[in-house]
């Protein structure tokens, strides 16, 4: 009875920010909260994950600092905050009761959509439907939709597969053109 009062659920969203990504737990504990909890996060290109303490029936913001993605600034003796990396993310959310937990995946693309910002920004300038520029716009934005469509599904190997080849895809024209 006591694992069915309890149901762990999350949210994830970001705020256009490339260097933060937002945790909303929206679970209800019940029973299971005065058990400590924890997030494992694993960012695109890690292993490894990283884990943090969680507080339960609160916002927690996720940056570079609190996952050890930074560096200190020299002569300051304080963390620089730094972009986190786009792709795919795969976030846990575990409770100490009973073992339970919540697997989500998370793409983030706030860096490559600054990048393609300047490409709109640059292909407005002659704008046309057969223009170069705006073609491979279009392209990339469906595989960014392909990669979300994914990434909704569970299918997290997929999506990355989608999402990498937007990415190469601004990269080949951000440094052609």
């Amino acid at each position: 009875m006591s694992t069915l009062s309890v149901k762990i659920d999350f949210l994830i969203t970001s705020y256009k920010d490339p260097q933060t990504i937002v945790i909303l737990d929206v679970s209800n504990w019940g029973v299971a909260k005065g058990n400590p909890a924890y997030l494992q996060v694993t960012p695109p290109g890690f292993k490894t994950p990283k884990t943090l303490n969680f507080v339960k029936q609160s916002i927690t913001r996720l940056h570079s600092v609190n996952l050890g993605l930074s560096c200190y600034v020299e002569g300051c003796g304080e963390q620089e905050y730094k972009d986190l990396p786009d792709g795919v993310w795969e976030i846990c959310l575990l409770s100490s009761f009973e073992n339970l937990n919540k697997k989500r995946y998370f793409l983030k693309t706030d860096a490559l959509r600054l990048e393609l910002d300047k490409l709109y920004i640059k292909a407005n300038v002659n704008y046309s439907p057969d223009n170069e520029i705006v073609k491979t716009l279009a392209q990339i934005e469906f595989l960014l939709k392909v990669s979300e469509a994914y990434i909704k599904r569970g299918d997290h190997v997929q999506a990355k597969v989608a999402y990498d080849e937007a990415q190469q895809k601004t990269e080949k024209y951000k440094n052609c053109h």
